[in-house]
């Protein structure tokens, strides 16, 4: 046992007394530390300042504010009214732009419609005036006999013959038809069927 207290440099009693000695002491200089940055947070206004500053001390001990400049208060209020402004001034040339972009594409689709609707009225103009040339036609066929109608019907394409027997009564389209070669006929017939529906 003495070779061991030569060893450790002491007797059984003084290692937890040091200890003790020791923690006591250290507790002392935390307290000391805490009351004396208080103290001087309390009474010199550099410190103060310094505490402000780090969010550790603001958030357990409340700054001490002195009065703020009114002008400078102001400023400031003047400089996020500035940037808040500028923000709806970008927000609103923005916004405009998109407005004159779908202005523009409106007025291109409102021209497109409108030279579509010239072409369809154009279109069906072209049409009517046909059908009104073709009625004429078919009526004069109607006051031939049907063989010289025929005879001069054969001389022009299936789909014509068509539209212009479309356009008479049955009975004597019949008695047209009648007078073509079978296989002509039966096309003349498909191209009608083909023209009514």
């Amino acid at each position: 046992m003495a070779a061991e207290r030569r060893v450790t440099g002491g007797t059984d009693g003084e290692e937890p007394r040091r200890r003790s000695v020791l923690g006591l002491v250290l507790v002392f200089l935390v307290i000391l530390t805490a009351v004396g940055s208080f103290l001087g947070y309390l009474f010199i206004p550099a410190v103060r300042d310094l505490a402000a500053r780090l969010p550790v001390v603001g958030r357990f001990v409340t700054p001490i504010e002195e009065p703020a400049d009114p002008l400078v208060a102001q400023r400031l209020q003047l400089e996020q009214e500035r940037i808040r402004l500028a923000q709806w001034e970008t927000d609103l040339a923005a916004r405009e732009a998109q407005v004159a972009a779908r202005e523009q594409q409106l007025a291109s689709d409102e021209a497109r419609v409108e030279q579509l609707l010239a072409e369809n009225e154009a279109l069906q103009t072209k049409l009517v005036g046909e059908l009104d040339s073709l009625t004429r036609q078919a009526r004069i066929y109607s006051q031939m006999k049907a063989a010289e109608a025929a005879r001069i019907l054969s001389e022009f394409s299936d789909a014509y013959v068509a539209s212009v027997l479309n356009l008479m009564k049955d009975d004597l389209a019949a008695k047209i038809l009648v007078n073509f070669e079978e296989f002509r006929s039966a096309r003349i017939l498909s191209l009608m069927g083909n023209q009514g529906s």
